[in-house]
Formats: C-alpha cells, structure tokens, sequence
C-alpha cells in the first residue's frame, strides 16, 4: 500500500486506494453506443479504464460490468487512451471486493 500511494506521489489526493484489476467492461458516454473497455483499476470512489475510442474530460458515463447494475460516473481524467472516472455514488466496499475476486478469477 505505501509503494501504491508513493506512485501515485504528485497527483491529486484520492479519497480511496485503487486496486489493480484487469476486467473486460462496457463503457458509454451519453447519446453514444457502448465501447468496450478493460478497467485497470477501481476503488470505492472511482476507476482507471483504457478504450480505443477516446472520450472528453467531463463527460458522463456508464459502467457495465458482468453481474453488477451498470454504474454511473464522471470523466475528471484523460490521458491517451486512459481514463479516469469518479462514481457520482461511492460503491460498497462490499461491491469493489466482489469486483476484485472477479477479475482474480478472469
């Protein structure tokens, strides 16, 4: 955890660590078909996802993740093919260990 929060030295303070996954997702931006994505990281509060097509900073979107209701978030990050995005309603605990032992199992 240190070594996490040391990488992350010299961006904004996160409300909660970021885990490190590997899930294939969908991902949608208001008035646009779904894309799909892999998410790399997630937290209570928010996830990291890289797509092919890009997205603007600021944008809504959807996350769809097998077995979850899709879940609704904010573009505050865009680098490359990267984004970062803040849940507009932190997530359970509960719900990101669930999502954690998923990607474990992929």
């Amino acid at each position: 955890m240190a070594d996490e929060m040391l990488a992350n030295s010299g961006r904004e303070a996160r409300k909660a660590p970021r885990i490190a996954v590997t899930i294939g997702a969908g991902l949608r931006t208001q008035g646009q078909s779904g894309d799909p994505a892999t998410v790399v990281d997630i937290s209570t509060d928010g996830f990291r996802a890289e797509t092919l097509n890009s997205m603007p900073l600021g944008a809504n979107v959807w996350l769809r993740l097998r077995g979850l209701e899709t879940l609704y978030a904010k573009i505050v990050r865009v680098e490359g093919d990267s984004i970062g995005c803040e849940f507009a309603s932190p997530l359970h605990p509960a719900v990101v260990e669930r999502i954690i032992a998923a990607s474990a199992r992929a």
